[in-house]
């Protein structure tokens, strides 16, 4: 029991800073993680990447990264989901990153109005981060149709 829970130890820290991220960039972190968590999470993942590849700042990179992690597990604890379609987009001045699953789904407004019915501390969280670095922040679902959740963040062009 108590290797299982170095174990586990182990995978939580991996996961919160992997060295790949600062050695290979965002898009080899998100590929290695989205093929970590598809296995952990028995879920199919589509990961795609269009734009011009490049390294980001490592503030960017970070945000992003996170963010996608909470998108992934968010979807594992809640959407009931089989497919999930990630896409990272690399675009002159931003990166987006869109997190999409065909699972349950849910009513925004419940959970991010000005009264929520129960409080989705990772989403607020994502949502902070975004604000953080000057993104923008945008969620779409409903019930029975899935759920979608996409990032905008800045970069500027002369750095990355």
């Amino acid at each position: 029991m108590t290797m299982g829970a170095i174990d586990s130890l182990r995978q939580f820290v991996s996961d919160l800073r992997p060295s790949v991220l600062d050695d290979m960039g965002l898009v080899s972190a998100l590929r290695w993680f989205v093929e970590q968590y598809a296995e952990r999470a028995k879920l199919q993942i589509d990961f795609e990447v269009t734009g011009n590849k490049r390294r980001l700042p490592s503030q960017v990179e970070t945000v992003v990264f996170r963010i996608a992690q909470e998108g992934l597990s968010n979807i594992g604890r809640h959407a009931r989901a089989q497919r999930v379609a990630m896409r990272l987009e690399f675009m002159d001045a931003r990166v987006i990153l869109t997190v999409a699953d065909d699972g349950c789904g849910f009513i925004v407004d419940q959970v991010l109005g000005a009264q929520p019915a129960r409080r989705a501390w990772g989403l607020l969280g994502v949502q902070e981060r975004v604000g953080l670095v000057g993104g923008k922040f945008n969620l779409e679902s409903q019930p029975g149709r899935g759920t979608k959740l996409a990032v905008e963040i800045p970069v500027p062009k002369d750095e990355g």
